[in-house]
């Protein structure tokens, strides 16, 4: 551990050590049977405090057949290739900033009365800290169709994780409130699929080339178990919460009780019982619902590649579903913009709750402000009315080239020349929210980017 100084200061360089030993054994027998296996150490010193768990040995085994090439085979003209496989195996996993020693925080200040430095322990040594273990089996089929025009593969997964790091609850007079401990465990299933067909197959200048390739996949992931460090429903509302029987990504959300007489926003306890933002996150746990996960379950790309006289077109398109975000809370004012309040206003606050306009979700502001201070903890955020769908599709990129001939590139002693214009980010083609919001940044969308570039190959 040393310090490295720069313009902008101090800054810790942390040192590791890690060491790894492996082996492969692969047996194939009538080019269509086929075992493999492998085998490795991981060693690393951030599990040092007992030399029993710090190293880790990780395995895999699996076979395939080549079934197109058997002689029942043969007589199905359609089917080019045909590849059954399977496998199973052990990985381990590292988190950084976790380790088995003592963590201490020395970036407090001095000891008032004598004037020396001092350090806060922030977490006690766990000597029996190891590697996060991963058991993942896998089924799949390669396959080439029609002249290999149409290929591709098809994969089943389960992926079980156990001893993943979770922070454990310690009992108070032990000094600590929590300690890292691999004591969590989730697992992960679902199914990918990678399609390419050649719509036409010219490989010279002159003729079309035309090829689609569709990638889709599917994952589903729930917690199997784990100690839920929220206590109450303050500490639970928010988003990638974990706990028992639900998603790492899981998101949690109050109730929305409406507008009181005037103007005051509510919140719905379990029992329908309407509370305010403060006194809702001192209740249990049980005052927050489910909605959702912010990671998608179904993600699908398709790209075009078109290519005729020395003219290209690539398009890449994604799609992401089956997820969901938070979006345009709306807040309360308490006073107009001035010097306690300086920048401008949202728009949102145009619709905020009066005694002549009360058919709204915003509650009232300025003199008629009923929440800032029922409110302090910001529970609005979380409020279910503002969890959105967040599915979409997009364009990623568009590019558009051309290759000058070789009779003119020649001339000019090039190998090659190609014109490029290229488009990144475009507008999305649609999404499911209907309010204007782009998912993946939550606000306005990323710029658009286009780019015109010119390359030789002399």
């Amino acid at each position: 551990f040393g310090l490295l100084e720069s313009g902008m200061g101090l800054h810790p360089e942390e040192w590791h050590r890690f060491a790894s030993g492996y082996g492969n054994l692969t047996y194939t027998y009538d080019k269509k049977y086929n075992l493999f296996g492998s085998f490795r150490k991981d060693y690393a010193d951030v599990y040092g405090l007992n030399s029993k768990y710090r190293g880790k040995p990780l395995w895999s085994v699996g076979a395939s057949w080549v079934a197109s090439d058997e002689a029942f085979m043969k007589e199905v003209s359609r089917v080019d290739y045909l590849k059954v496989r399977t496998s199973y195996g052990i990985t381990g996993n590292i988190v950084p900033g976790v380790n088995s020693i003592m963590v201490a925080d020395t970036k407090i200040p001095v000891n008032t009365w004598t004037q020396q430095p001092r350090a806060r322990i922030d977490r006690p040594a766990n000597p029996y800290l190891t590697w996060e273990k991963t058991a993942t089996t896998n089924i799949g089929l390669d396959f080439g169709l029609l002249q290999a025009r149409l290929r591709g593969a098809l994969d089943f997964y389960y992926k079980k994780a156990d001893d993943v790091y979770a922070l454990k609850t310690l009992e108070p007079t032990t000094g600590f409130s929590e300690m890292w401990m691999n004591m969590a465990s989730l697992y992960n299933k679902g199914v990918e699929l990678d399609l390419t067909y050649d719509w036409f197959t010219g490989r010279d200048r002159n003729r079309l080339y035309w090829s689609t390739n569709m990638t889709m996949a599917y994952n589903h992931n729930e917690i199997t178990h784990i100690e839920s460090l929220a206590k109450t429903a303050g500490e639970l509302a928010g988003d990638y919460q974990y706990m028992k029987g639900y998603p790492t990504s899981a998101m949690w959300s109050y109730r929305y009780g409406g507008l009181t007489d005037e103007g005051q926003r509510m919140f719905l306890d379990h029992e329908n019982t309407a509370l305010t933002g403060n006194q809702i996150s001192g209740k249990d746990i049980e005052a927050v619902i489910f909605s959702g996960q912010r990671d998608p379950k179904i993600t699908m790309g398709l790209s075009n590649t078109l290519r005729y006289r020395g003219f290209s077109l690539a398009v890449m398109a994604v799609y992401y579903g089956n997820y969901y975000m938070r979006s345009l809370q709306e807040g309360t004012l308490s006073s107009p913009p001035g010097a306690y309040n300086p920048g401008p206003m949202a728009s949102y606050l145009l619709d905020a709750w009066t005694p002549e306009h009360t058919d709204t979700t915003v509650p009232g502001i300025f003199q008629n402000d009923r929440s800032s201070n029922t409110d302090g903890s910001g529970a609005y955020n979380y409020l279910d009315i503002y969890v959105q769908q967040a599915d979409f599709i997009k364009i990623r990129n568009i590019v558009l080239g051309y290759d000058l001939p070789q009779s003119w590139t020649a001339r000019s002693g090039m190998q090659q020349a190609n014109l490029r214009f290229q488009i990144d980010n475009p507008a999305a083609v649609w999404t499911r929210n209907k309010l204007g919001v782009d998912p993946e940044t939550g606000g306005i969308r990323r710029p658009s980017t286009f780019i015109l570039g010119l390359t030789l190959n002399l």
